[in-house]
């Protein structure tokens, strides 16, 4: 919903360098599909060292995949609806496609950039930006801790806390 796209009645596959229990988000699970990086062990390798093998799912032709860049083909996303997901970094050297992600590696999906704006829209229910010391920081909210105040992502000085011209909403906008 970040970034625009419905979730209703859709699968919603992330691609991860690794497995893990698929997370309930936004209305609807969100699963695990395999980066192509990933390092696998053979089926028939894993059987013969007593280990038990799941069955990596597959998405449905209408599910949506969310993965980087460059992990966004071969057969994880054929014939799924992709959604690129970038780091703070990346939005700062290059504009962010609509309908893409914000994502850091240690903080989670923090925004999304809608297709009829363009905007970096922040998820209030999750991140707080503010300005400090004339730097972007942010802080994660909803914590049972607060262990994670004014962190400043690399890539967050090309960007200052501001509201979205046509939804009036939190983004991050490009500072001159």
């Amino acid at each position: 919903r970040l970034a625009g796209h419905r979730t209703g009645g859709r699968e919603v596959y992330e691609v991860a360098p690794a497995l893990r229990d698929p997370v309930r988000a936004y209305g609807t699970d969100w699963q695990v599909v395999l980066a192509s990086t990933a390092e696998t062990v053979d089926a028939a390798e894993a059987t013969d060292a007593g280990r038990s093998v799941t069955a990596h799912p597959t998405p449905a032709r209408n599910a949506l995949v969310v993965g980087g860049a460059g992990q966004l083909t071969g057969p994880a996303a054929n014939g799924a609806r992709t959604v690129e997901r970038f780091p703070l970094a990346a939005a700062a050297r290059a504009r962010p496609a609509p309908g893409s992600l914000w994502y850091e590696p240690w903080l989670g999906h923090l925004g999304g950039v809608p297709a009829d704006c363009g905007e970096l829209h922040l998820n209030t229910a999750r991140v707080h930006a503010r300005l400090l010391d004339g730097a972007t920081v942010l802080t994660l909210l909803r914590r049972r801790r607060p262990t994670l105040v004014h962190v400043r992502p690399e890539g967050a000085g090309s960007f200052a806390p501001a509201a979205c011209p046509r939804h009036g909403v939190p983004t991050l906008g490009r500072t001159p």
